[in-house]
């Protein structure tokens, strides 16, 4: 497994910026899936954590339209937002401008 985490994190931090919106935000779903398995114990490299986290915050404004699987993708990631202190991560990051972002959307 642990062979296989960072490829699989490689690959999916590569597609954050690809395709239709639906595609990124399943993306970054399962980007947030390891980091609640890994419990950061195996964080991400900054610049890709960065493009994580704006593609976290873009799919969080699907919490908006409770129609689609966007909503509920989003609404998991939430969670796991929550429960893994990933704001704690992007304020380590220096990533203000879009910390205030997440927060006004709420």
């Amino acid at each position: 497994m642990k062979k296989v985490l960072p490829l699989a994190k490689k690959a999916l931090v590569r597609l954050l910026g690809q395709g239709e919106m639906d595609v990124k935000i399943s993306m970054t779903s399962r980007l947030t899936e390891i980091m609640r398995i890994t419990a950061l114990n195996e964080p991400l490299k900054d610049d890709n954590m960065k493009k994580y986290s704006q593609s976290a915050v873009m799919a969080f404004g699907k919490l908006s339209c409770m129609a689609g699987d966007g909503y509920l993708k989003a609404l998991s990631m939430l969670n796991v937002f929550a429960d893994v202190n990933l704001c704690v991560v992007m304020w380590d990051l220096e990533l203000d401008a879009l910390l205030a972002e997440l927060f006004q959307k709420y």
